[in-house]
């Protein structure tokens, strides 16, 4: 299985992110030369512990038995693939976190400013469905989930 988050409205109309399985990609605000940015084209750059622990909740509820031989945090068991930026003053530094597991597509809002909606309703986080739209800032994507 496979996602692609297709963007239909915004700056970058057009351009799709496909996400594999067992991996993960953080969206946020891409920042020029005088903007500080957490986040890389890479996805390479390290998360904010508030950001992890809110992921690590998301993942609980999707994966309620954790491994008893395995401490090791839910999320290192997925692959960070390139991250999502948006060059959108209303998108957040770390905006919300996209992933996609056995159960299929989730989303994670990472305590954005200006929140994620699904649908037209603003979530916390929230399981993903084909055809569901995503508003992060100005930008709207469009969920493909492909076999």
């Amino acid at each position: 299985m496979r996602v692609v988050l297709e963007v239909e409205k915004g700056a970058e109309v057009g351009v799709s992110h496909e996400l594999e399985a067992r991996a993960y990609r953080v969206i946020g605000r891409e920042g020029g030369a005088d903007i500080t940015v957490q986040l890389s084209t890479e996805g390479d750059r390290i998360l904010e512990p508030e950001d992890l622990r809110r992921v690590e909740v998301h993942l609980a509820r999707r994966q309620p038995t954790p491994s008893e031989t395995d401490p090791r945090p839910r999320i290192g068991s997925f692959r960070r693939e390139r991250d999502v930026l948006l060059d959108d003053e209303k998108v957040s530094r770390t905006h919300a976190m996209v992933f996609l597991d056995e159960e299929g597509p989730s989303i994670v809002d990472l305590v954005s400013t200006n929140g994620t909606l699904v649908n037209g309703k603003r979530v916390r986080d929230r399981d993903l469905a084909s055809g569901d739209l995503i508003n992060i800032g100005k930008t709207r994507f469009l969920v493909r989930i492909l076999p």
